[in-house]
């Protein structure tokens, strides 16, 4: 399709394919640069405060996004994982359909470009981060979500605001105005269409259907298949959407 832009009709066809809230991949992958080349001029211009507040939000908003699309996250209140609360070998638990007990907990797996990008956001962003849970199942307990702040454009003196779900998609709405779990329902189409199985497309989205559950203390699940699988697959399908390792020379 055509360039997307803030004059784009997305109450036509040209602006998705089959369920209405399905962006077709060209208009997924015009809202990634937007977003990563507001993410790279972040990185040049951080200490200037004016430039700093021009590209802030956007370059958030792209490494959430990274972030999400790497793990099919949903929609939930854990907006993002900190780098802290990740392995050396890009392992952290996840609980965005859980309760307290973290039943739910599943096992989720971070390409090297993106924990970079996490890493140079963190140094330079505003972004206040915790320490939180355990890796790895049966149970994963997190005490502090990590805050982003939004910058305020119309009134710099104003402190920055936390960036909620709704904050997130205040963000993007001027150029990809679709849920906040839109990267979940690309990911999870992109990985079949690249001949993942149904049973470890249902462990990367984390469902647990009737009598499986993946991620539980006792399931047969082999973990070393599993991620081999995904460690084959996802880093090309973010490369492909126009995710890379764009700022790895910053000095923060």
């Amino acid at each position: 399709m055509s360039a997307v832009n803030s004059d784009s009709q997305w109450n036509d066809a040209e602006a998705f394919v089959g369920c209405r809230y399905f962006p077709k991949i060209d208009a997924m992958r015009h809202a990634i640069t937007i977003t990563r080349e507001a993410f790279e001029q972040l990185q040049r211009h951080h200490r200037d405060p004016v430039l700093r507040r021009e590209h802030h939000n956007a370059a958030v908003m792209h490494v959430v996004w990274h972030q999400q699309f790497a793990i099919a996250a949903r929609g939930s209140k854990q907006i993002y994982i900190p780098r802290a609360s990740i392995s050396k070998d890009g392992l952290a638990s996840l609980r965005d359909k859980d309760n307290q007990k973290g039943y739910k907990c599943r096992l989720v797996w971070f390409p090297r470009m993106l924990l970079r990008q996490m890493e140079i956001l963190e140094s330079i962003g505003h972004l206040r981060t915790y320490s939180s849970g355990s890796l790895g199942r049966p149970r994963c307990e997190i005490d502090e979500m990590p805050v982003f702040y939004r910058t305020l454009r119309e009134n710099a003196a104003k402190r920055p605001q936390e960036i909620s779900r709704e904050g997130l998609l205040e963000v993007t709405a001027p150029f990809f105005p679709f849920p906040i779990n839109t990267p979940r329902r690309v990911m999870r189409y992109l990985l079949w269409e690249r001949g993942l199985s149904p049973e470890y497309l249902d462990i990367f989205m984390g469902h647990w259907r009737e009598r499986q559950e993946p991620w539980s203390r006792w399931s047969t699940l082999d973990y070393g298949d599993y991620l081999e699988t995904i460690r084959g697959l996802v880093p090309s399908i973010l490369r492909d959407l126009g995710f890379n390792e764009s700022g790895t020379t910053h000095d923060a």
